[in-house]
């Protein structure tokens, strides 16, 4: 259980950074977008830094802090530690069946493609019109 603990604690640190550096390209886009020479100093240049380090900080706090939101990702952490992943060997015999099949529905596509329109083309050929 511990080491599950670790896994969702990280996932939590990366959720807030994401949250965190998304607030940032947001805002900095935004003060980018205000181009007036008031806006120019130097204080607000590091609004869209705060703003990101603020919005993590706080999301991570909720995050932790939050009863409803721990007791779920315990229960998916626990679900997921449940589960038989296949073995390497198998995964690759699935990639490959799923890389043949895509295969083959491209050539069914191209054919498909390559025939109707050379049947479109010669109708509206054969209609008067220039194809």
């Amino acid at each position: 259980m511990q080491d599950l603990r670790k896994w969702i604690i990280g996932a939590y640190l990366i959720l807030s950074g994401l949250a965190g550096l998304f607030i940032y390209y947001i805002s900095d886009t935004l003060l980018g977008m205000i181009k007036t020479p008031m806006l120019s100093g130097r204080t607000l240049l590091l609004v869209p830094e705060i703003a990101g380090a603020v919005v993590a900080v706080v999301s991570l706090v909720f995050l932790l802090k939050n009863g409803k939101v721990n007791e779920f990702s315990n229960d998916v952490a626990s679900e997921l530690a449940k589960v038989t992943w296949p073995e390497r060997k198998e995964t690759f015999l699935s990639a490959g069946v799923v890389v043949i099949m895509l295969a083959i529905c491209a050539a069914l596509l191209a054919v498909y493609d390559l025939v109707w329109g050379t049947l479109i083309g010669k109708l509206y050929s054969w209609l008067g019109g220039g194809y």
